[in-house]
């Protein structure tokens, strides 16, 4: 009897996920492709980089026939070539601005101090915060700019797709896409005042320049990991609209480059993404992992039949929004959710006994 009160449980849950899953499918939360133009000449472009010189060069390479306002990175105290490298595109391209970051005050964290600095260096109307491993296009940026305009938003986030070439990145990154597509209808994001429905991809945050200086965003968030989700659910707190999209093929990034950096990377986040809930957070990973168990030993077969197609139908939904391919992620499926549960119980130690260590910075 409990084991079927589980299964049942756990088929609940597939459910509510499926339907939250078709509801982002059926309503395409896409950045949308304008046919008219606008000019880029009030948008400042501002890039907080550590140690990136394997990244810097090729996103710089990106501006050189987009006539965009100002493109301004912070070296936040590199310890490679990421600073020699800006500034040879800086005497490329006079749009270019490249200084120092100051040291980090206690209290702050890295990435947030860099993006507080550049804000304050910057001109533009619209302040357009990339990482600098994302793959811009000019219809992208233009289309974002216009969207806000268009929606009345005055911050829009986009989840760019993601490249993926090593077998050890496509066990994570389409995590990122699974997570968030499963439990969060992103429309809701600007249609509901709920800041507990907020999603954001720091890779790519637009801001009007006016909303961001009245209210120094990094500053009040100086110290949160997930800074970018931080800022969402403040802003909602101050009724300013926010909206998140997909990028659909517009802005494109390799985030990780190995499975070592994707465990990293995620591990940082996820247990802070469910509030250090530490019971929620391991229901969830209970049933998202060992739930299946369960419907099997009921040997009900159209229970089983049924979680099978829910789950199949999870999978293509999310890899047609995320234009990742179908195949991939259904034959890597269990590898995928076995590497979830992976990442859910090193973040929760890392964040419960241990320290958290990214670009060389203990955070």
């Amino acid at each position: 009897m409990i084991i079927i009160s589980i299964a049942y449980c756990v088929f609940t849950f597939l459910i509510i996920r499926f339907f939250v899953t078709l509801y982002n499918f059926v309503s395409k939360p896409y950045l949308p492709h304008f046919q008219e133009d606008i000019s880029l000449a009030d948008v400042s472009v501002l890039i907080p980089a550590r140690n990136e010189a394997i990244n810097i060069g090729n996103l710089l390479m990106q501006f050189k026939l987009i006539n965009i306002k100002e493109i301004i990175v912070l070296d936040d105290n590199s310890t490679d070539n990421t600073k020699f490298i800006a500034i040879q595109y800086a005497f490329l391209n006079k749009k270019i601005k490249v200084f120092d970051g100051q040291n980090l005050p206690a209290n702050w964290l890295g990435k947030n101090w860099a993006c507080h600095q550049l804000a304050k260096q910057a001109a533009g109307k619209y302040f357009l915060f990339l990482d600098a491993d994302v793959e811009i296009s000019e219809n992208g940026i233009k289309n974002a700019v216009l969207q806000m305009q268009k929606s009345g938003a005055d911050m829009l986030s986009l989840f760019p797709d993601q490249t993926m070439q090593m077998f050890g990145e496509k066990l994570v990154v389409p995590l990122m896409h699974y997570l968030l597509l499963t439990l969060l209808p992103l429309k809701l994001v600007r249609n509901s005042k709920f800041p507990s429905l907020s999603a954001a991809n720091g890779q790519f945050m637009l801001f009007k320049s006016d909303v961001y200086k009245a209210n120094n965003f990094h500053e009040k968030v100086k110290n949160s990991i997930l800074d970018d989700v931080s800022i969402f659910r403040l802003a909602k707190t101050m009724r300013q609209t926010c909206e998140t999209l997909l990028s659909d093929g517009q802005i494109k990034c390799r985030m990780y480059k190995s499975y070592g950096d994707g465990i990293n990377g995620f591990s940082k986040n996820l247990f802070l993404g469910f509030g250090k809930n530490i019971l929620g957070f391991s229901l969830y990973l209970f049933l998202i992992y060992f739930g299946f168990i369960f419907i099997l030993l009921t040997q009900n077969i159209i229970l089983i039949i049924s979680s099978l197609c829910l789950v199949l139908g999870i999978r293509i939904m999310i890899s047609k929004l995320a234009n990742q391919s179908v195949f991939e992620n259904m034959y890597l499926h269990f590898l995928q959710i076995t590497t979830y549960i992976y990442i859910g119980f090193k973040s929760v130690y890392v964040h419960s006994f241990g320290k958290i260590n990214w670009k060389n910075r203990e955070i």
